[in-house]
């Protein structure tokens, strides 16, 4: 589920719910895109569904659409302020998505941004563990135990260094890497985002294809850009192949295609997403969407330099 097609797979997906509803979200900007999913969530509501949204408490938008939903008499909070929840995900009791699209015009409308919609029971019953768990206390680490499915298995919190570090290491034939964000932050010089680039290297010199692609931001967003600079300079001094998207388009998916399996989930690459925040993602081997993860980064790969 990429760029513009998030929002049709999104409504359908709340339209859907007969029994429950959960949304949890980074930020939820002011503007016709969120005000078109408030209302979907409403309705839901409305017809007998039980709904729960969690928001970060970070965005002040946030606090607007949770005081709304409250009015209509939708289960809504803010996350504590000691954890920032940078999940973006809708479950249903049928399936859900998650992925890097925040309820914002311009992500839903204009950005690159990669999401995935997931059926595969054992994820859904993870996925709806993990929410119970961020809705119980968004103060705790919400770790998954990760299944062994090829098809869809979920990561949360803390967990995906050590989920990708396998695959990384077993490459064979290609490791292509999309994100918004890279900060290989000098304070942390044996940090999992290092520890993870070095892995990088070494894949690359064995003949894996490995690419880096990295967002370049409008130039107003100075700290994405600043390190992200930062970032291709380091990567390119260890003889990585990186880029930054080739235009003022802002590239905030993040995923990875590793060989014939992809991962695909809400985690920049740096000390917060890998190891503070409240994160969630899935690797899957589903031949549809590694194809169509490929060719997205491929599409956005050839505009890039």
């Amino acid at each position: 589920v990429v760029n513009t097609a998030y929002l049709s797979k999104a409504r359908m997906l709340i339209a859907s719910a007969q029994e429950r509803l959960d949304i949890v979200q980074f930020e939820a900007k002011t503007g016709k895109m969120t005000e078109i999913l408030e209302m979907d969530v409403i309705a839901a509501r409305q017809r007998g569904v039980l709904v729960r949204v969690l928001l970060d408490d970070e965005i002040t938008d946030n606090t607007k659409l949770k005081d709304k939903l409250l009015d209509n008499c939708v289960q809504a909070k803010l996350d504590t302020n000691t954890k920032r929840t940078h999940a973006k995900i809708i479950s249903t009791e049928k399936a859900f998505i998650v992925g890097s699209t925040n309820w914002s015009t311009p992500s839903i409308k204009y950005n690159n941004e990669a999401n995935v919609l997931v059926r595969h029971s054992g994820a859904r019953a993870s996925m709806r563990n993990y929410i119970d768990r961020l809705w119980k206390n968004s103060a705790i680490t919400a770790a998954v135990k990760i299944s062994k499915s090829k098809q869809a298995a979920l990561y949360g919190d803390g967990d995906y260094a050590s989920l990708v570090t396998p695959l990384i290491d077993g490459a064979n034939k290609r490791i292509w890497l999309v994100c918004y964000s890279m900060n290989l932050d000098p304070k942390y010089t044996d940090g999992p985002v290092r520890k993870l680039v070095l892995r990088l290297r070494a894949a690359s010199k064995r003949g894996v294809d490995v690419r880096i692609l990295l967002d370049r931001s409008p130039s107003w967003n100075t700290i994405v850009n600043k390190v992200n600079e930062q970032a291709i300079f380091e990567l390119g001094l260890l003889g990585l192949n990186a880029r930054r998207e080739g235009t003022e388009q802002v590239t905030h998916a993040k995923f990875m295609v590793v060989d014939d399996v992809a991962v695909i989930g809400t985690n920049n690459w740096g000390f917060g997403g890998f190891e503070l925040y409240h994160e969630a993602g899935i690797r899957t081997g589903e031949t549809k969407t590694v194809t169509e993860l490929a060719l997205f980064h491929e599409q956005i790969w050839k505009g890039s330099n």
